[in-house]
């Protein structure tokens, strides 16, 4: 039975068959290779064509941006004229008689804001985290790992999240210098 099966596998028919179906099989893979080299090389034509696009647009906007310059310096100058009528002068403070005690205060709030708001958020960040640590000290042995892991990520992301938006908001509401 083993030797039946040995001369048939090791005919020439079967050899014959072995070998068109591997022909076939690689005449198959020449072809899609081609066919992947022809899609990347339309894919590629796109992105220069995309880039084309781009390129034109961007000059598009540089030519809007240099006509646009002058209505662009006169903003400039509007939004400096309001900063200026912002700070609280000498004049003004003499002009609010008795009052001018109210006056410096307000001027005084509306300008430490935000650092004693970004100060106070970050120490209550800090405190409440070091209270955690604290409580968790004492059954801290109680937890595995992985919540040991968990508690110290939640306090570690509260804390870089609160910071980041509060950073972010201050530096970013201040506006573009440019």
């Amino acid at each position: 039975m083993l030797s039946a099966i040995l001369a048939i596998l090791g005919s020439s028919t079967v050899g014959s068959l072995i070998g068109g179906i591997f022909a076939f099989l690689n005449k198959k893979a020449d072809i899609e290779i081609r066919r992947l080299d022809q899609a990347h090389e339309l894919e590629l034509r796109k992105e220069d064509r995309e880039l084309a696009k781009i390129e034109a647009e961007g000059r598009l906007q540089v030519a809007v941006a240099e006509s646009e310059g002058e209505i662009e310096s006169s903003r400039m100058t509007a939004i400096g004229q309001a900063h200026a009528a912002d700070n609280l002068g000498a004049e003004e403070i003499k002009s609010a008689g008795g009052w001018a005690w109210l006056l410096i205060l307000t001027d005084a709030f509306r300008r430490l804001i935000r650092p004693v708001l970004t100060l106070l958020l970050v120490s209550m960040a800090l405190y409440l985290n070091w209270l955690l640590v604290e409580r968790l000290g004492t059954g801290w042995d109680a937890l595995s790992t992985e919540q040991k892991y968990d508690a110290a990520m939640q306090a570690f992301a509260w804390i870089t999240g609160q910071a980041s938006a509060v950073l972010g908001y201050w530096f970013v509401s201040r506006g573009q210098s440019k």
